[in-house]
């Protein structure tokens, strides 16, 4: 069971990585490299690298072949532990910033006026 468990998450959070890697950070890079800010410049290297490639996009490879490999079907019950793992990254990263004054990403900053959580 713990397996299946474990599967189902990771699956689901190397989905919402390569997502939100590919169509918020890179996309957010552009328009930093387009205004002239030289960090931006420097993420976009990193992102369109091998090593950018492999952590974004090729765990997401290997879990869909492991999806068609493996005989594990998803139940909409296991979500609850898909949210539970997302929400304690989020706690950390927030703990993580109280002791160290750095965001792992922009959009986890809960201060800005755009923040989903205020």
């Amino acid at each position: 069971f713990f397996i299946w468990v474990l599967y189902q998450c990771m699956f689901s959070m190397a989905l919402m990585v390569t997502l939100t890697v590919w169509f918020v950070l890179v996309p957010h890079l552009h328009v930093g490299t387009y205004l002239g800010i030289p960090e931006a410049g420097q993420g976009l290297g990193i992102m369109y690298s091998l090593f950018g490639f492999v952590t974004h996009v090729l765990n997401l490879v290997f879990m869909f072949l492991e999806l068609g490999l493996n005989r594990l079907s998803f139940k909409s019950t296991h979500v609850f532990f898909c949210i539970l793992w997302g929400v304690s990254y989020l706690l950390f990263s927030w703990v993580f910033h109280a002791h160290t004054g750095v965001w792992f990403y922009f959009f986890l900053d809960y201060r800005p006026l755009w923040a989903v959580v205020p």
